[in-house]
């Protein structure tokens, strides 16, 4: 891997990188709840099984990201690793449709347990009202091999919320 070029070499480590902390991530849950679950151990093989709990899931987790990440950076005609860059994109608006969702809302006096305790009466609940925008974009993502400049294009759906307002009753 030492032939790379410099955004070849900077889109590896980009890859590493995001693979370093998604694992981290994903080991220090899991060693967290392995260190939880095994509370009625010793504290050594309860250290221990967080630790290994840990490890695997991390490690495992780092190499299913990098190599997601690199494979998608290969380019699929000449086969160049890391080679591949989004060189274009584009949204466009399909739809815009107004929505809405009625829940039961609790009073925030309610929620509060010394201010619950304090009151005689229980608390009635209301009907909070949530009303948004939802509109449709149609995205075209345009991707360019830096070795053979082979062009890909992929066209993808996405929804996206705006103007949300919230009403309690």
């Amino acid at each position: 891997m030492s032939d790379l070029s410099v955004e070849q070499a900077a889109l590896r480590a980009s890859i590493h990188k995001s693979g370093l902390i998604w694992g981290s991530i994903a080991g220090l849950v899991v060693g967290g709840l392995g260190y939880w679950l095994a509370g009625s151990l010793d504290m050594l093989p309860r250290a221990a099984i967080a630790v290994i709990a840990a490890g695997g899931v991390g490690f495992a987790s780092y190499r299913g990201i990098f190599g997601s990440g690199s494979k998608q950076a290969q380019c699929e005609k000449c086969g160049t690793p890391f080679s591949v860059r989004e060189s274009g994109r584009s949204e466009r608006l399909v739809s815009s449709e107004p929505r809405s969702k009625v829940e039961e809302a609790v009073p925030a006096e309610a929620v509060d347990k010394t201010k619950a305790k304090l009151s005689a009466a229980p608390a009635k609940p209301g009907k909070a009202m949530t009303k948004w925008i939802e509109d449709t974009y149609e995205v075209t993502v345009t991707s360019t091999c830096a070795h053979c400049q082979n062009v890909t294009t992929r066209l993808l759906t996405e929804t996206r919320e705006r103007d949300k307002q919230t009403i309690t009753k």
